[in-house]
């Protein structure tokens, strides 16, 4: 009989049928610096040291869900920037909603909200009703505060990122991300929504200006995700 949890191997527990044999004794030989407390049953205690387990996570990203055209412009890391400028004063919110949505769907797996959005309590509800209702598409979804202050990491596959219209904050969120490791290379598919106007002060200009990437306005993403042509959705 094999001891394979020594806390509940007792005669009670196991009919009055102790363990012969302990797995300690098959395990010290291929991890012979691992420790454990010992068999109870046997008395055998064969690792020394203490328990050390070293792991590195390593993910693919997983361009894969990229549907469509998206998947075109995604594929290999490149870079896109969506213009848009709906947000002012909450205008518009209910659209930015529905692209982002869409865009989930056609495979962003991590999507960064600006505060403005993940403190407004209303959008948030119908966003996240909206997104369990059908999205197939793994995702997670993160404040700026958490990547900014809680130093969050970030996963190394399709990610979103709408910007706040702050200049300095948002120099703080684009820095945040140049420098995390998943985006470090441009080998992940990294989507940039921003305001035509929005500036960075640490690379001194316009946004859209001094980071490389495909810019198309948020109208033609979303004809391009919905399939349809409504010039008055934005």
């Amino acid at each position: 009989m094999l001891c394979l949890d020594w806390r509940r191997h007792t005669p009670e527990t196991c009919g009055g049928a102790l363990p012969t044999r302990c797995l300690g004794s098959i395990l010290i030989r291929p991890w012979p610096a691992a420790a454990v407390a010992g068999c109870r049953q046997t008395g055998r205690t064969p690792y020394v040291g203490p328990l050390s387990l070293t792991s590195t996570l390593a993910l693919r990203p997983a361009a894969d869900y990229l549907s469509g055209d998206l998947r075109r412009y995604m594929v290999g890391g490149s870079a896109l920037n969506i213009v848009w400028d709906g947000i002012v004063g909450g205008t518009g919110r209910p659209q930015l909603h529905d692209l982002v949505v869409r865009l989930i769907r056609a495979g962003m797996q991590q999507v960064v909200l600006p505060t403005a959005l993940s403190a407004d309590g209303n959008w948030l509800r119908m966003f996240i009703c909206e997104l369990a209702s059908d999205a197939v598409v793994p995702h997670v979804l993160l404040s700026e505060r958490e990547v900014l202050d809680v130093d969050y990491p970030l996963l190394p596959v399709p990610t979103l990122c709408i910007y706040p219209r702050d200049d300095d904050e948002a120099d703080s969120l684009y820095r945040r991300l140049r420098e995390a490791p998943p985006f470090v290379g441009g080998n992940v598919p990294l989507v940039h929504l921003v305001s035509q106007a929005l500036r960075l002060p640490s690379l001194g200009g316009l946004f859209l200006d001094k980071v490389n990437g495909l810019q198309v306005p948020a109208q033609d993403v979303y004809v391009l995700l919905a399939g349809i042509q409504d010039e008055d959705f934005f």
